[in-house]
């Protein structure tokens, strides 16, 4: 039973050997589920608009690149972490600083100008079967859930050129370290600093992990086209 974020169709997005993604989606399109729930429950009330995703957009910055002077970079939040219950992001300014200085330096890497943090830092999963998300019955709730694994704390984030130009979607996996400024950094040696990794299910020890936002295949960069063995005929 493989346990990812993202359903297996989706290809996964190595930035050593794919060009990035030639289709990109829109913020709206990307959040559509989530909107559709809250616009249902708005819609019982006469006159009121429907919501898009600038209105649950909790704030957003830009930032200076480090690789490219021109490069700015927006990074926002659809997440408001001043609502988490987790006593980690208690003083909640110097956390939400280092995510957003953790998810800029991604972005940066791999030459995008934007970052929607979709969760803060957390450390569970939602688990697939056959390309299907498994549900469970939540009795404390009485309601269907999506069933969850355990995992390494990461980030769930989209990245691409604009919140209407979004290609990727991913997680960024961190640490929680006391030494560190704001007790947070990113993860920079996976086999020792992650736990919660099936190699078995295909999965990696990597400290970022991107999947396309569309189905389409990806293109290899020239240079793995180039070294590809040729197709049969």
């Amino acid at each position: 039973m493989a346990t990812s974020i993202f359903r297996p169709p989706f290809p996964e997005y190595d930035s050593n050997m794919h060009e990035l993604p030639d289709r990109s989606i829109t913020l709206d399109e990307a959040l559509s589920h989530k909107l559709s729930k809250l616009n249902a429950r708005r819609g019982r009330r006469r006159g009121v608009q429907p919501l898009t995703a600038d209105d649950i957009e909790w704030k957003h910055r830009f930032m200076g690149s480090v690789i490219s002077k021109k490069r700015q970079i927006r990074v926002s939040w659809v997440v408001d972490p001043t609502k988490s219950k987790d006593q980690r992001y208690e003083n909640v300014d110097v956390p939400v600083s280092i995510t957003e200085e953790i998810c800029r330096a991604e972005a940066d890497r791999l030459g995008l100008t934007c970052v929607v943090i979709r969760q803060l830092a957390h450390e569970t999963r939602n688990v697939y079967k056959n390309g299907r998300t498994v549900t469970v019955w939540d009795a404390s709730t009485g309601r269907v859930v999506n069933k969850q694994d355990k995992a390494d704390s990461h980030f769930t984030v989209y990245m691409g050129r604009s919140k209407r130009e979004l290609l990727l979607q991913g997680h960024i996996y961190v640490v929680w370290d006391a030494l560190e400024f704001g007790n947070l950094k990113k993860v920079d040696d996976p086999r020792s600093q992650r736990h919660c990794v099936s190699e078995a299910d295909g999965e990696k020890y990597v400290s970022e992990e991107y999947w396309s936002l569309t189905k389409d295949q990806l293109r290899l960069k020239q240079q793995e086209a180039d070294t590809a063995p040729a197709s049969s005929s």
